[in-house]
């Protein structure tokens, strides 16, 4: 999932279980737009999200960004975590 905020600055979201929005929709700051916890991802066998941020057709490194005073970067970013959209089954360290 690709969100472009302006023309320089897009964020990636990958290893999603489910997108809730379509191609060309306008989103806004808080809205849900997907859920983490793809089975199909190699990488790790636990729930993670593959977050980027692209400005000028180059990747930044996130974690540079969130050293920052988060209120700069909120007006283009907003992430809600809401442990209702999936349980963890501890059994079989998946996501539901």
């Amino acid at each position: 999932l690709v969100i472009k905020h302006n023309q320089k600055i897009r964020t990636t979201y990958l290893n999603l279980m489910q997108i809730y929005v379509s191609t060309g929709t306008y989103v806004k700051q808080g809205e849900i737009i997907a859920s983490i916890g793809a089975d199909d991802d190699p990488s790790s066998s636990h729930c993670h999200l593959h977050f980027g941020v692209i400005y000028d057709n180059k990747y930044l490194d996130p974690e540079d960004l969130l050293k920052i005073d988060y209120r700069s970067i909120s007006k283009f970013l907003h992430l809600k975590y809401l442990p209702s959209d999936f349980k963890l089954d501890y059994d079989n360290n998946t996501c539901r």
